[in-house]
């Protein structure tokens, strides 16, 4: 029997011939040069094809132990048998998503990233990270060691929540009474700002933000690449490609306080600029406005305290719900089911996060047999997802969409082109909406 979505594959390839002369590295700019109608629908209403933890491209069997208490180390304490060789093996198998570097996706035409972020101090992630033990029972217990001493480095006071950005002003409200509760409440804040302004004064020259932040390093299951190497690489993709537009969603943070949280934001600001879209707007942001604004960039941040324009908290701004299924059917089944409903929101994001996520039955059942890895998984997964997209259920058009493995189908090209086959389903939408808000003419008016 064919696969899923061979047949939606093939009538892919069936696209105009000016669609198929448009750049995947230049997308956002030569597709509204054919549709022009493109360049004034909100972004969420666009089609953007992202991937799914998008810096795993440099795992190995030899990538140091992340600090992300990932489910995929407890294969080593279920099967004791396994040589700890074996074990990372098999994690990495698991836990690498992508196998083109940053460069690579974002030249296939891929415009939303996902990110999980780690602070691992060099002399940990380099040695005691890896394992040179016996067995896998021996490699956990080594990871629970390496866990704790990381948990050590954390500074023992609290750091202060991140303040604002200078020229944003605080309000205070009225002076506390002068209870015992309210003079401690009083004096613990007082010492937090006193804090945060010693942090604030330690990240003032650039190499201190760099020194900051080296330690930070991409991660699932197994450590990724260093952000120090990665984020340089897409201002160096902006600048060479300046009408186009990146959503980094930086959703999953370990072993980061609040003075890493601070030096990390920094970081962005120094790499990207007037690049970084203000949260002042909305995902209801034409890519024309944004144009006009040369801002490039919009960072998603998981971070609920933090207030610093450049950052779009999460909560607000987007919605990703995850459907924690182990197969096709179950995934497309969920996406219908519970959160194509979700999608309505005008003034949010929305993500269709097209992966499976493996649970302990599949991968020791990949032991013996196919499927052995995640890349084998995606193989069956990702030709549905783009016949899901194509046939969108939702009450609107479909926005932003995550898979493993983007590059062993034609993904991001084929939801390109779908976002001119959508301009006329939402230049329905939007006429359809007027039509129900207009008011009735004079003649129909009630006698």
């Amino acid at each position: 029997a064919p696969r899923p979505g061979v047949a939606f594959l093939l009538r892919a390839r069936c696209v105009s011939i000016s669609y198929k002369r448009i750049s995947t590295a230049n997308w956002m700019a030569e597709l509204c040069q054919c549709c022009p109608e493109v360049a004034q629908r909100p972004l969420n209403r666009l089609l953007i094809p992202g991937t799914h933890d998008s810096c795993t491209y440099t795992i190995s069997p030899s990538s140091p132990v992340g600090n992300d208490n990932s489910a995929l180390i407890t294969i080593s304490e279920r099967f004791p048998a396994i040589t700890t060789k074996v074990a990372q093996r098999v994690i990495a198998d698991w836990a690498k998503t992508q196998q083109l570097n940053i460069t690579e996706q974002l030249h296939e035409g891929i415009r939303y990233l996902d990110f999980r972020v780690c602070h691992m101090p060099t002399s940990e992630s380099a040695t005691t990270a890896k394992c040179d033990r016996g067995n896998s029972t021996r490699f956990a217990e080594h990871y629970r060691e390496f866990q704790a001493k990381a948990e050590a480095l954390r500074p023992e006071v609290d750091v202060a929540p991140l303040a604002p950005e200078e020229g944003e002003e605080e309000t205070e409200g009225d002076e506390p009474k002068e209870t015992s509760e309210e003079a401690e409440k009083r004096a613990k804040r007082e010492a937090r700002k006193s804090e945060h302004k010693r942090n604030l004064e330690a990240l003032r020259k650039r190499e201190d933000v760099e020194e900051a932040v080296k330690d930070m390093y991409f991660l699932h299951g197994l450590l990724g690449p260093p952000v120090t190497q990665v984020l340089p690489l897409v201002a160096k993709f902006l600048a060479a490609h300046p009408k186009e537009v990146i959503i980094m969603d930086f959703n999953h943070f370990y072993n980061m306080d609040s003075f890493r949280h601070l030096a990390l934001i920094t970081y962005f600001r120094l790499v990207f600029g007037k690049k970084l879209c203000l949260n002042t707007r909305t995902p209801c942001a034409t890519l024309e406005e944004l144009w006009n604004s040369k801002e490039r960039v919009i960072i998603l941040y998981r971070k609920p305290q933090d207030k610093r324009r450049v950052i779009w908290p999460m909560k607000k701004f987007i919605q990703s719900p995850w459907p924690n299924s182990q197969t096709l059917d179950s995934l497309l089944a969920t996406l219908v089911k519970k959160m194509h409903k979700k999608w309505a929101n005008e003034n949010q994001f929305s993500v269709v996060q097209g992966i499976i996520t493996p649970d302990a039955g599949m991968i020791s059942k990949g032991l013996v047999r196919a499927p052995s890895s995640l890349r084998e998984v995606a193989a069956g997964i990702t030709p549905g997802i783009m016949n899901y997209l194509e046939h969108f259920p939702g009450p609107v058009t479909p926005n932003i969409s995550i898979v493993d493995f983007c590059n062993d189908f034609p993904y991001a090209r084929t939801l390109i082109d779908m976002n001119a086959r959508y301009q006329q389903v939402y230049a329905e939408l939007l006429k359809s909406a007027t039509t129900s808000t207009a008011p009735p003419p004079e003649d129909a008016a009630p006698r």
